[in-house]
């Protein structure tokens, strides 16, 4: 099976970043069912490509095809039964996909949402080198460099938040009767917020939600209130 995949790899990398949605939508579920029997052969090299597609200012496709590919692969890609190592670059893929919330480009924008949806029904926000072992049990199972990693998680929350509160101040006022991408955008806003408040520890929480009041209470955004 590994010299299959090994062999299938660069195939597979090519078809994702190329121009054909269809394809890559295809291949993104391929490599999702072999990263749960290989992950060691798909998994770094997917990430060698996606990192440097994420930070690239000038290939759009090349970002959202990476973003894309994450949603699907996140769950093997952080399951630490499946891919120990894969937390190691959750702090690095977060950052890099930040600029992904664009108040310029609602698509770019969605895909970046939905992969954050999937890491936070995968992760908790904690910072596993100060969480209470008797809150989180799990934090005794997590190797050292994930523990370091997750000290990162509550400098992009915020970032994160504050990024989104930006689209929201930007938002054109919404017709009377949205079209269904229209109303499947709002509804993936409602369920980004829903899980990553819901993963917070109780002391980003209350900093995350004292933001939000002061963005509702500092000025008018009819459209982000809606």
């Amino acid at each position: 099976a590994r010299r299959f995949v090994q062999a299938l790899t660069p195939s597979l990398l090519m078809g994702l970043f190329g121009k054909d949605e269809a394809l890559a939508r295809s291949i993104q579920e391929v490599m999702k069912h072999v990263a749960y029997v290989c992950p060691e052969d798909i998994l770094p090299a997917f990430l060698e490509k996606a990192l440097p597609a994420l930070e690239s200012l000038t290939e759009t496709h090349r970002t959202v095809a990476t973003l894309d590919a994450l949603t699907v692969l996140a769950h093997p890609l952080l399951h630490r039964a499946i891919y120990p190592a894969g937390s190691h670059h959750l702090p690095v893929l977060l950052s890099a996909s930040l600029p992904g919330v664009d108040v310029n480009d609602a698509t770019k924008t969605l895909s970046t949402l939905h992969f954050y949806f999937a890491v936070l029904t995968t992760i908790h926000l904690w910072d596993a080198t100060e969480t209470d072992v008797s809150v989180a049990p799990d934090v005794m199972n997590v190797d050292s460099i994930t523990r370091t990693a997750t000290q990162t998680l509550g400098e992009w929350a915020l970032e994160f938040l504050n990024r989104l509160l930006v689209v929201f101040q930007h938002m054109e006022e919404p017709p009377k009767h949205a079209n269904w991408s229209e109303a499947f955008a709002r509804s993936t806003y409602r369920r980004v917020l829903d899980a990553f408040f819901m993963q917070l520890p109780t002391s980003l929480f209350d900093v995350a939600l004292r933001r939000i009041i002061t963005f509702l209470t500092d000025g008018m955004h009819p459209n982000a209130l809606r």
